[in-house]
């Protein structure tokens, strides 16, 4: 008998479009492919397999992280402008508080004068 697997939460369905990558997922594995492969057999002539490999793997992870990042139903360009937006960019923030023990010192001297004025 042929089992169809069904998500718990139907929200977190992705439509595969290629060997089970969604369409984000292919065209950045594509185009890290298709940079990342002359790149390396061009810098391998000239710095050496190893450090050629090194740069490969650095110049990858951008392409990577945008297409196979997801972080609480965030894209990777989305989550990275609010980390951006969180922590270098200047936020207005009202901050106000409410001293209760001053309330209560008001309400007490309040209590003492009417027991002054009896």
């Amino acid at each position: 008998m042929i089992e169809i697997k069904i998500p718990k939460e139907i929200r977190k369905y992705k439509e595969t479009f290629w060997m089970g990558m969604t369409l984000r997922q292919t065209i950045c594995a594509v185009a890290a492919c298709a940079m990342n492969i002359p790149l390396y057999l061009w810098l391998s002539d000239y710095i050496g397999r190893d450090l050629a490999g090194w740069i490969v793997m650095f110049t990858t992870t951008p392409l990577a992280l945008i297409g196979f990042f997801t972080y609480n139903g965030m894209k990777f360009e989305k989550l990275a402008w609010c980390v951006f937006r969180f922590n270098f960019l200047p936020q207005k923030r009202k901050y106000q508080t409410e001293n209760l023990f001053a309330y209560l010192i008001q309400e007490t001297e309040d209590e003492d004068d009417e027991m002054e004025r009896k």
